[in-house]
């Protein structure tokens, strides 16, 4: 039996399984062999949460170990489980009823207390997704300590299923959100409406197009979006880029995924393009982050240097957009830039079939963020946020004033999906680009969103 404190949020400096926790033999005997001590918080978010004691002879969990058992379970999952469970702890204590090891009768009161009741300062019950993420919460803690679960408990899953038909029936409970998908003629208007060219405007808009063509294209999920480095992506003469996304949410163990980045047949619309784009902007301005040569920049102040600095970025990029500019104006402005790897010059030779991004001549190195924030004045920051590819999605339909409601980044995976159905892909090839695990979870989106795809309705000849 696991007998060490679990931490259960996320700090590995923090774990509790590098303690042990004594407790007398006389609460080990009136909990029958499952005694519950508790662990005061000092700080930590985590809360308190109850353990099971250790017996004598039980050794004491190195700091190394813990951590590995931490990362077993995603970061955000545990502070989930933390949260869920300091609920069912104070519920617990207000029934004077028992937590660890908790009885089925009990889980099912709580349940229904939730979910058939209206907590205070609420106005409707809570979801039965919530109840059901409680009792996936509380399962865990059980399973830390090799107890019995009571999700599977026949008495539990009843007061679920009949929380559930009780709320389908309600019209005032609030129905599953799910994020809208981003149609194709969609994309092609937000896009038309963030192109310029100007400083400092023309920046974002560079970014903002390499990301909703890229994410759009590959169907990725703004966490993957967010997390994109440059060694992730390796240009290829027949498909355009392949992008790697080397941890993803059903991929946790980093087996990876390899997605295409498909050369659109308009180049207003083709991803390769749009990111080829970008990474040259960001070369120039890499470049321009550095002293010129033979001038030593050493022992200027850093307010001075940062002065320097944007003056120059300022002016690369300034020139590149009037390159960009001319490049979209030119006689035959549809000439794809792709076709080249990014900053490729004639007089490296040809290019190779396929080449790491990393390894061209871009001043980037593999572990830069691909996306990055743009600040007012045009200069680049840090790594985005999965919140920063909501908001540029948004921005984007504002501009093209399009209804902004019921949209998100996920919007950009979704919008995938449909269009990728609608153009007659399988579902076997939707999940070759998108990673999904089961063909259920494609099929989910056509009955959401594209009902009369695939429907025997449209072959009655009515």
């Amino acid at each position: 039996m696991l007998l060490d404190v679990v931490n259960m949020t996320g700090n590995p400096r923090k774990s509790g399984l590098s303690r042990s926790v004594q407790q007398s033999s006389s609460d080990t005997a009136h909990d029958g062999g499952a005694a519950v001590s508790e662990l005061r918080s000092s700080g930590d978010e985590g809360g308190v949460i109850p353990v099971l004691s250790p017996v004598a002879d039980t050794p004491v969990v190195s700091a190394r170990l813990a951590a590995l058992v931490d990362d077993a379970v995603p970061e955000r999952t545990r502070i989930a489980y933390a949260a869920d469970w300091r609920r069912w702890e104070a519920w617990c204590a207000r029934h004077g009823v028992r937590s660890l090891p908790a009885r089925p009768q009990d889980v099912a009161e709580y349940l229904a207390e939730y979910g058939a009741g209206i907590e205070e300062g609420r106005t409707r019950p809570h979801a039965a997704s919530t109840l059901e993420r409680w009792v996936v919460g509380i399962d865990a803690m059980h399973r830390r300590h090799r107890l019995p679960t009571l999700g599977r408990d026949d008495l539990v899953k009843k007061t679920l299923s009949g929380v559930r038909r009780r709320q389908a029936r309600d019209s005032s409970m609030p129905r599953v959100r799910r994020a809208r998908p981003l149609e194709l003629h969609e994309l092609r208007l937000m896009l038309q409406a963030i192109q310029t060219t100007k400083y400092p405007a023309g920046v974002a808009a560079l970014r903002d197009t390499a990301l909703l063509l890229c994410g759009f294209a590959a169907g990725r999920r703004r966490s993957e979006i967010a997390a994109a480095t440059i060694g992730d992506l390796a240009w290829h003469a027949h498909d355009g880029f392949h992008w790697r996304i080397p941890v993803s949410k059903t991929d946790q163990d980093g087996a990876g995924l390899t997605t295409v980045l498909w050369r659109g047949r308009h180049v207003a619309t083709c991803p390769p393009c749009a990111l080829t784009w970008w990474l040259q902007l960001r070369a120039v301005l890499a470049s321009a982050a550095g002293a010129p040569p033979g001038r030593d920049e050493t022992l200027l102040t850093a307010a001075t240097r940062s002065r320097l600095v944007g003056r120059r970025q300022r002016i690369a990029a300034l020139w590149f957009l009037h390159h960009h500019r001319r490049a979209l104006t030119a006689d035959k402005p549809e000439r794809h830039v792709c076709r080249t790897p990014p900053s490729w010059r004639a007089a490296l030779g040809a290019p190779p079939i396929d080449v790491a991004v990393p390894d061209l001549p871009l001043a980037l190195g593999a572990g830069d963020p691909l996306f990055v924030t743009v600040h007012r004045g045009g200069r680049v920051g840090d790594a985005i946020s999965g919140e920063v590819v909501t908001d540029i999605l948004i921005r984007a339909r504002t501009a093209a004033k399009l209804p902004t409601a019921g949209y998100s980044a996920h919007s950009l995976r979704a919008g995938f999906v449909t269009a990728a159905d609608r153009g007659g892909a399988t579902v076997m090839e939707i999940q070759q680009q998108t990673g999904h695990r089961t063909h259920e979870s494609v099929a989910v989106y056509r009955r959401r969103y594209s009902p009369a795809d695939g429907n025997a309705v449209t072959k009655l000849g009515l």
